[in-house]
């Protein structure tokens, strides 16, 4: 029989690829020693009363030791590998299954292995590792320098002890995994992060161009109602001096017209008036302050006395809770719904108004749900939402006003981080709810 070079071919099985990614993907070669592999090898000599014990992972063209106890000889036992030529593992691997060796140089298929006389190895008993996806990757193996009969109590017990060998190694592929993911997730969190940096800067530019362009167009609501208030003073004065000196050469028709041009200057200004209100809302509000309901609802009514006195109007305002809230502008809000309740009403039916209020302390912030209810001429719920734009008048010029009263209340409603809705019915009444938080908290 001729002898092995080092160059001998390794057994097929070992160069299977999928089983060198499985070895390679553990990352335990070339990895220094563990005490958790060693402590194998260590009780594998004890409890089999052998000299030498390996943990072997069977590479491509070599064995490397993760663990090895007993071989001293150089320059294997430096290196903590040998070539193929010198293993008695690749066998255990290429077959899956443990191989059981008395003496190897009466065994066909070991006797010429260099390991009998590089290594001294003679009796070999290896079970075979196994990754958590099945690959056979080494060996935990017991060898004696002398002829060994291994016992069927040996294998188990090698068996057991390789079993705790996988599960270090399973427990390092589960780390790596682990590793791997929480990489991936760091990876994507740091991607995340920077696209919400991207984000947050363009939402910060495009905050403040919003923020200048509204201010803009406030400035411009404010000069334009400020400024147009002069002429709108000239032409009230210059018709009034007109009437004086010249009504009375005037015919029925060029008094009409004349009257006509007072009144449009009259109700222009109160459109500016109620438009210079709307911008100011943001702009111009006071600190939120604790404010009685109770003081403010009974301010605005006595400021509607003799409105409420000319439609023999009946206002009931139940006990009102204290807020923290911009006092004028609340005022203003209770102002305009009770308006609106006396205003729009049935002709020749005495109105019946109602200001209520609830608190949720529960709620989160807690909050007071204000309720304004009337029994008036009410509207179709299809404008609920409309109602509250601008300039918006359901009823035409029937009934006075700028259209300016609902989108006002929206404005300081929301200004105090609060909501209204409001409900109604043709002939049966208008309801208007505002929720308000009971706590103003800062930004």
């Amino acid at each position: 029989m001729s002898a092995p070079t080092e160059t001998s071919e390794p057994v097929a099985a070992v160069t299977d690829a999928p089983r060198l990614r499985a070895l390679h993907d553990t990352g335990l070669l070339d990895s220094p020693p563990e005490r958790a592999f060693d402590r194998l090898t260590e009780f594998a000599t004890r409890l089999l009363d052998v000299p030498v014990a390996l943990v072997s992972l069977v590479d491509e063209d070599r064995q490397f030791f993760k663990s090895m106890l007993g071989l001293t000889t150089a320059p294997w036992a430096e290196r903590r590998e040998t070539p193929l030529t010198h293993s008695f593992c690749q066998h255990v691997v290429a077959t899956s299954q443990p191989l059981i060796v008395r003496d190897a140089r009466d065994d066909e298929r070991l006797c010429d292995n260099l390991a009998i006389d590089d290594l001294g190895v003679v009796a070999y008993l290896g079970v075979p590792l196994f990754t958590p996806s099945g690959h056979a990757i080494g060996t935990l193996c017991a060898i004696d320098e002398t002829p060994h009969t291994w016992s069927d109590d040996d294998v188990a017990v090698l068996s057991e002890l390789a079993e705790a060998a996988m599960t270090e190694i399973a427990l390092r592929e589960h780390l790596r995994e682990r590793t791997r993911a929480e990489e991936a997730l760091r990876a994507l969190n740091e991607a995340l992060e920077e696209r919400v940096r991207d984000r947050t800067a363009e939402l910060a530019t495009t905050y403040e161009n919003l923020r200048q362009l509204n201010e803009e167009l406030q400035n411009f609501a404010y000069i334009a109602s400020h400024d147009l208030q002069e002429p709108l003073r000239k032409i009230s004065s210059f018709a009034g001096l007109f009437a004086e000196d010249y009504g009375d050469t005037l015919d029925e028709t060029g008094a009409k017209y004349l009257d006509r041009i007072r009144h449009s200057a009259v109700r222009m200004s109160h459109l500016l008036r109620d438009l210079l209100k709307y911008s100011r809302v943001f702009t111009h509000g006071s600190d939120f302050v604790t404010v009685e309901l109770d003081d403010l609802a009974a301010e605005v009514t006595k400021e509607l006395q003799f409105t409420i006195e000319d439609a023999e109007a009946t206002v009931t305002v139940e006990p009102l809770p204290t807020l923290e809230a911009d006092p004028r502008q609340l005022r203003q809000l209770l102002l305009n719904l009770l308006s609106n309740a006396l205003r729009f009403r049935e002709e020749d039916v005495p109105p019946t108004i109602c200001v209520r209020c609830e608190t949720d302390a529960n709620a989160t912030p807690p909050v007071c749900h204000l309720v304004v209810e009337d029994d008036g001429i009410g509207f179709d719920p299809k404008y609920a939402d409309r109602i509250f734009e601008p300039f918006e008048r359901l009823h035409g010029r029937k009934y006075p006003g700028t259209g300016m009263g609902l989108a006002i209340c929206k404005r300081i409603v929301e200004r105090h981080r609060g909501q209204i809705v409001v409900e109604g019915e043709p002939g049966e009444g208008t309801t208007v709810h505002v929720t308000l938080p009971l706590r103003q908290y800062p930004e």
